[in-house]
C-alpha cells in the first residue's frame, strides 16, 4: 500500500515525567478509587485480577515497557510485534494502566504488547488487507485494549476501513477498546473516531476537543466521551482502561452479576463508566434553559470533556446494583433502584420504561444510553439504530406528565430531561436539583431509523444514594421490614408489572420474599 499509517505520541522528544506517591494519591482521590476502597471491605476491593489486557504503543524507538521497573515486575508480557527495546512512554503508560502502586488496577498480570503499526496491520486488525481477510482472533482471554497514541493514513477512506475493522472486532470479540484524543492539532481520527470504543481526554481540558471529522464515518460526533487526570492524554487513557478492568473483574466475581453475561459486555461497561462520571459545576451539554423547549438538548455531551471526570466508585455502584428490567407498560408501578443498568433489545419504534421514586431532593440524576454500530462483512457499509432518552414525571393519576418547558419548572433546577442526538451513539440525561416524586425514565428507539430487526442498547443510571428508597421498600417509609414482607404476601401469585414483583419474572413468590428479607434495614 502506498499510503502509510502515520502515528504519533505527545512526547516524541520530551522526557517522560514521573509521578510522586502523593500525586498518585491525588489521582486516586480524583477518580473515586479512595471512596471505593473506603466503602468496600479489603477482600471485596477489585484490583483487575484475572483481566487480560493489551497495550498498543507507537514510535520507531520501541513499543514495550521496561519490565525491570519495580512497579512492573511480575507482569507477564507478550511481545506481539517482534523484538523491541523498552520505551519510556510505554513504561509510563504501563504504570498508569497496571503498575503496582501507580494504577487503579495493579492486579492485572497478563499483558499483550503491540506496536501500533503492527496492531492495526498484520499483527491483529489487518486494516490494509482485503475485506475478505478478517482481523486475527485476539489472544486468549483478551478483554481491554489501551491505545495511547493517535494517527491517520492521510486518506479518509483508509481511515474508515481501519475504524470499521476496529468497531467490527468489538462486536465479534466483545473487546473494550480505549483511545485517546490528540493533545493538540491536528484532529487525528485514529482511534478516537471509533463508535464502539471509548474516547478519552484530559480532566484539565487541555486536549483537542473538536468533533469527529466531516469526511469520516459519523461526522460531528462529540469526542472525547470521558476525561481522566494525566499530563497528556497518553496517561489519561490508561486510567480509564484500568477503571474498566476493575468493572470487568467485578462483573466476573460478584455473586449477583456472574449469572448475567451482559454484566461484562463492552457496551454495559462503557455505559457504567460514562453514567458514573463526576460532573463539575461548569459542565454542560447545553440544553435549552427557558421557554417551551427548556430541558431539551441534541448534544448529549460537553464538547470539551464529554461526560466529565471518571468516578470509579459511582460506576462500581451502578454495575453492582445489577441489571434491572424495564417495562413496556407506561403505567407499571414496578420501580428500579437509585443506581442500576439494563441491556434491552429494542425494535424500531419501541420504548422501555424505568420507574424511579425520589424521596429527598436529588443533587443530580445521571443517565447514559450507548450502543454499538454494526459493520458489514465486506466493510463497505455500516448501520446503527437511533435511540433517545426522556424523563417524565408521574402525576397523581399515575400518568406520565412532561418535564419539558414550563412543566418542569417545579420539578428540577437545571439540566436536560430529553436527549435527542441525531448523530451520536451516546445519549445522556443530566438533571440537577430534582424534586421528590415519582419519575419514569424512557429509553426509546426511534421509528423510521431505516433498520430492520432488534438492536441491543446499554443503559445506566445514577442517583444519590439517599435520594430514594430501595425497590424492596414497598410502602415508601424508608425502611425495609415486615410491613414490606406482608405487601409481598398480599400480592402473591401472577402479578404482571406490579412493584411487589421484585425479581421481574411476572410472579410474586418466595424469590421476592428473599429480596425483602435480605434487604431488611431499619427506618432512617
Amino acid at each position: 500500500m502506498a499510503t502509510a499509517l502515520v502515528v504519533s505520541l505527545p512526547l516524541a522528544a520530551v522526557a517522560v515525567p514521573g509521578t510522586t506517591a502523593s500525586g498518585q494519591a491525588l489521582v486516586f482521590e480524583e477518580v473515586g478509587l479512595a471512596r471505593l476502597f473506603e466503602r468496600l471491605a479489603p477482600g471485596d476491593r477489585p484490583t483487575g485480577t484475572g483481566v487480560v489486557v493489551a497495550q498498543v504503543e507507537a514510535g520507531d524507538a520501541g513499543y514495550v515497557p521496561d519490565a525491570g521497573l519495580p512497579a512492573l515486575r511480575s507482569k507477564a508480557f507478550h511481545r506481539m510485534s517482534g523484538s523491541s527495546r523498552s520505551l519510556g512512554h510505554a513504561s509510563t503508560v504501563a504504570k498508569a494502566f497496571y503498575g503496582k502502586g501507580r494504577s487503579l488496577a495493579p492486579g492485572i498480570r497478563e499483558v499483550y504488547l503491540y506496536d501500533a503499526s503492527g496492531w492495526t496491520g498484520g499483527d491483529f486488525l489487518r486494516a490494509t488487507a482485503p475485506a475478505s481477510v478478517p482481523a486475527l482472533q485476539p489472544p486468549a482471554g483478551l478483554k481491554i485494549v489501551n491505545n495511547s497514541w493517535v494517527g491517520a493514513f492521510g486518506d479518509a477512506s483508509l481511515d474508515a476501513t481501519l475504524l470499521r475493522r476496529a468497531d467490527a472486532v468489538v462486536l465479534r470479540d466483545d473487546l473494550i477498546i480505549v483511545n485517546g484524543v490528540n493533545n493538540g492539532e491536528p484532529n487525528r481520527p485514529l482511534l478516537s473516531h471509533m463508535f464502539n470504543g471509548i474516547a478519552v481526554g484530559r480532566s484539565d481540558g487541555l486536549h483537542q476537543p473538536h468533533p469527529t471529522l466531516l469526511d469520516h464515518d459519523g461526522p460531528s460526533r462529540t469526542k472525547p466521551e470521558i476525561v481522566a487526570p494525566g499530563a497528556y492524554t497518553s496517561f489519561a487513557v490508561p486510567v480509564v482502561s484500568a477503571a474498566a478492568a476493575l468493572l470487568v473483574e467485578t462483573a466476573r466475581n460478584d455473586t449477583h452479576l456472574t449469572a448475567n453475561p451482559d454484566a461484562v459486555r463492552s457496551d454495559v461497561i462503557k455505559a457504567a463508566l460514562l453514567a458514573g462520571a463526576h460532573h463539575r459545576p461548569t459542565w454542560s451539554n447545553f440544553p435549552e434553559t427557558e421557554g417551551s423547549m427548556r430541558g431539551v438538548t441534541t448534544t448529549p455531551l460537553d464538547p470539551v470533556v464529554g461526560v466529565d471526570v471518571l468516578d470509579i466508585d459511582a460506576s462500581h455502584r451502578i454495575l453492582t446494583a445489577g441489571s434491572q428490567p424495564g417495562t413496556f407498560n407506561i403505567r407499571s408501578r414496578r420501580r428500579v433502584p437509585n443506581s442500576g443498568w439494563s441491556r434491552p433489545v429494542l425494535w424500531s419504534g419501541e420504548s422501555l420504561y424505568y420507574r424511579l421514586r425520589i424521596e429527598r431532593p436529588a443533587v443530580e440524576l445521571s443517565v447514559v444510553a450507548t450502543w454499538h454500530r454494526d459493520v458489514s462483512a465486506d466493510l463497505a457499509s455500516w448501520a446503527m439504530a437511533d435511540a433517545d432518552l426522556y424523563l417524565w414525571r408521574v402525576d397523581r393519576r399515575n400518568r406520565l406528565a412532561p418535564l419539558v418547558g414550563d412543566e418542569g419548572l417545579a420539578s428540577f433546577d437545571s439540566g436536560n430531561v430529553t436527549s435527542e442526538s441525531p448523530l451520536d451513539n451516546v445519549e445522556h440525561l443530566h438533571v440537577r436539583g430534582l424534586r421528590p416524586g415519582e419519575y419514569v425514565l424512557e429509553l426509546r428507539r426511534q421509528a423510521g431509523d431505516g433498520l430492520e430487526g432488534p438492536w441491543p442498547i446499554a443503559l445506566a443510571w445514577r442517583l444519590p444514594e439517599d435520594a430514594g428508597p430501595a425497590p424492596a421498600d414497598l410502602n415508601g417509609d424508608r425502611a425495609i421490614d415486615s410491613i414490606d414482607l406482608v405487601d409481598v404476601i398480599m400480592a402473591w401469585g401472577i402479578c404482571q408489572e406490579c412493584e411487589e414483583d421484585l425479581t421481574g419474572d411476572g410472579r410474586v413468590d418466595a424469590e421476592d420474599m428473599v429480596v425483602v428479607v435480605t434487604s431488611f434495614t431499619p427506618k432512617r
